[in-house]
């Protein structure tokens, strides 16, 4: 069964785009456009996973009653997902399990970490809907090049 790992791996996925809970609201929006990205994990010291900074949380702080005008100024960690809330996989997750715990928790990035929590990548329903689509086409391939069809 494919694994997170052999999906990194395999895409050349670069460093993990990520920001710090100081960092700015508006530097990680900016940093989310640049890389055309929905989601930042947002890290500490040695690269530890702290939470999450997603277009969701964005557009929440926005429609919150308790922020009337939500300071772009402000640190990404005070509208963050916290650790503890965020969904994420490690290395030898399989792809099949990233796809169900996206589905049950309604998230449409996972964060990889190691076994210390320091974040190692990031995973996304588009990642995922391609590694599946990817390994349906070698399938299709291969029956079509076993019956004599050309591919």
């Amino acid at each position: 069964m494919k694994t997170v790992r052999s999906f990194i791996e395999k895409s050349g996925a670069p460093k993990p785009r990520t920001v710090r809970p100081e960092e700015s609201i508006s530097l990680a929006l900016r940093r989310m456009k640049r890389y055309n990205i929905g989601a930042l994990p947002v890290v500490g010291k040695g690269n530890k996973l702290l939470g999450i900074f997603s277009e969701r949380d964005y557009s929440r702080a926005c429609c919150s009653k308790q922020i009337q005008s939500l300071d772009l100024g402000r640190p990404v960690s005070s509208i963050m997902t916290p650790v503890k809330q965020v969904t994420y996989v490690f290395m030898d997750t399989t792809i099949d399990e990233c796809c169900a715990r996206m589905d049950a928790k309604k998230v449409r990035h996972l964060p990889v970490v190691d076994r210390d929590l320091s974040v190692v990548g990031v995973i996304s329903m588009r990642d995922l809907l391609h590694a599946i689509v990817s390994g349906h086409q070698i399938i299709l391939d291969n029956i079509a090049t076993s019956m004599g069809c050309p591919t």
